[in-house]
């Protein structure tokens, strides 16, 4: 359960970047998105995914519980960060969590998180591209004192999209954690997916599952 709630923190930690305020600059409506069978269409973001039949969608009530054990695990570390999630919480979208296996699974347990985060209009002005809102978030992650490492800032294609992208890994006793970033700005909103593995056969389920995302 330690491991369980570090890693979650660090999942986490892109919603703390602009903790107070809420406009969004937005025109058309943000919407969560729709779940038919296995397939993830976010008309908002032009984004569709088919999520692999074997892996785990969460619901309403594991989204809610992931965030709480994720604020705990903050809060050991860093009292006031996790107070500034709570005022995040407004305007940070969990759409989507998936884990390779049920949340009630021993062991690691790869999984990839889609998040939005309204920038608002001060956010709108200090962050124009991914790469500004990762080094937000690599700053917030390192104030957590939790031990992160980073890797160079990258620009990816996910689904035939640029993202910029950053590796955050953090060493949890006899397992290296490893958490990729890819971050685009979309109509007033920081697009955040979120993979986690804990060993090289790990990421290649994951690259599966990245495999699937399609943007319009």
């Amino acid at each position: 359960m330690k491991l369980f709630k570090s890693t979650l923190s660090l999942i986490l930690a892109a919603s703390l970047i602009f903790a107070t305020g809420c406009s969004n600059s937005a025109k058309k409506a943000i919407t969560m998105g729709t779940l038919d069978g296995t397939k993830y269409t976010n008309e908002y973001f032009g984004l569709e995914l088919n999520v692999p039949e074997s892996w785990h969608i969460a619901t309403e009530e594991e989204k809610a519980a992931i965030t709480q054990a994720g604020q705990e695990a903050i809060a050991e570390n860093n009292e006031d960060l996790a107070k500034k999630l709570d005022l995040s919480k407004e305007k940070t979208l969990n759409l989507l969590i998936s884990f390779k296996h049920p949340l009630t699974h021993q062991g690691t347990n790869p999984n990839v998180i889609i998040m939005a985060e309204n920038l608002g209009l001060l956010g709108s002005v200090a962050v124009k591209t991914g790469k500004d809102y990762l080094e937000l978030t690599k700053t917030s992650m390192e104030q957590t004192g939790m031990g992160y490492t980073f890797s160079e800032t990258t620009t990816e294609k996910l689904g035939g999209k640029d993202f910029d992208a950053l590796v955050a890994t953090i060493n949890a006793g006899t397992i290296t954690v490893a958490q990729k970033y890819y971050v685009a700005i979309i109509d007033g909103y920081a697009l955040t997916l979120i993979t986690t593995s804990y060993s090289d056969e790990e990421a290649a389920d994951i690259k599966g599952f990245m495999d699937n995302i399609t943007f319009k």
